[in-house]
């Protein structure tokens, strides 16, 4: 039944992403499947905004070292 493996992929996304499990959860396996990919795309967003504020952090760190 893919919906068994469905439910098994939404918790450990869930997770992973840390946003919890909440009142509100998916009840069919197509809201499943779209929590999924919102999950995701939020974790991919917050790597990104994170990646760019350590870099440019880094950057000037290095800069001032070098000064």
């Amino acid at each position: 039944n893919i919906h068994i493996y469905l439910e098994s992929l939404y918790f450990i996304v869930a997770t992973i992403c840390t946003v919890g499990y909440g009142d509100i959860s998916p009840k069919t396996s197509d809201e499943t499947t779209f929590i999924i990919f919102l999950q995701i795309i939020g974790l991919a967003a917050y790597s990104l905004v994170m990646g760019s504020i350590l870099s440019t952090k880094s950057v000037d760190t290095v800069k001032s070292i070098q000064e």
